[in-house]
């Protein structure tokens, strides 16, 4: 999110801000999905034992760096201007 003003303000800048800060949505948007892509290997015929404690956490792993990519922290606890 990002606050770009008041539109009374913007309507001196801008003959039609609403349509002008469309397409500069759409083009960050766009720029941002084109730089950002996850990839997670994983090795299917790796045995994992049992007897040690590595397994604990192994899908909170994977969950939380989805999580911090694509921030979800950010985007729900973003201060909302109303």
């Amino acid at each position: 999110m990002k606050n770009i003003g008041y539109l009374d303000e913007l309507i001196k800048e801008h003959d039609n801000p609403i349509t002008y800060f469309t397409e500069v949505n759409q083009r960050m948007t766009e720029e941002e999905n084109k730089s950002k892509s996850v990839q997670i290997t994983i090795n299917t015929n790796e045995m994992v034992s049992t007897s040690t404690s590595d397994l604990n956490n192994t899908g909170f792993t994977v969950l939380c760096k989805i999580y911090n990519e694509l921030k979800i922290h950010q985007f729900m606890f973003a201060e909302k201007d109303v």
